[in-house]
């Protein structure tokens, strides 16, 4: 009996060993998954806001071109920000667009960059996308003509557009 005693005492806290270890193990399974998720959300958070500048910059570049449509041919740009979304605290976006003439009257180049401002009282943009637009008239009249979107070359995190000696329908070169 008395040996019985002895070893009952020598395995006693091999229960509480055992929990512990999976305590532990759990624990740092936990904030794996924890540290996971958070560098997760703020990688779509950055694509997400990258996109919003993206597209602040091809609203700049449509109002651009529907300016240029109506018939003001010396349409030269915004002259500064142009602010398109206030989501106050968290962020803002704006455009810039500067129209250069090319060769003749027909040709424009429009220069349009969109900024995202975070949060939305910073005064520097966190997040800036540039597109290039060649535009052409159809015709040398205003009135009978449209201008039409070419981009030229479109800065993303989602989609880069860069193009080098294209010929299409004599309007991108």
């Amino acid at each position: 009996m008395r040996k019985f005693k002895e070893n009952r005492s020598a395995d006693e806290g091999m229960i509480l060993a055992a929990i512990l270890m999976i305590t532990v193990f759990l624990s740092v399974l936990a904030f794996a998954i924890i540290n996971f998720s958070t560098i997760s959300l703020s990688r779509a958070r950055t694509r997400v806001l990258l996109l919003q500048a993206q597209y602040a910059s091809e609203s700049g570049a449509d109002a651009a071109l529907a300016i240029l449509n109506s018939g003001n041919t010396s349409y030269g740009g915004t002259g500064g920000d142009v602010q398109i979304l206030d989501n106050a605290p968290y962020y803002r976006a704006t455009y810039n667009v500067s129209v250069v003439a090319g060769a003749d009257d027909k040709k424009k180049f429009i220069n349009s960059t969109g900024k995202v401002y975070v949060p939305a009282s910073a005064s520097t943009p966190k997040y800036t996308r540039q597109i290039e637009v060649y535009t052409e008239r159809s015709s040398a009249t205003s009135s009978s003509s449209i201008v039409g979107r070419n981009i030229l070359y479109a800065e993303s995190g989602v989609k880069n557009i860069q193009a080098e000696e294209i010929f299409i329908n004599g309007f991108i070169h």
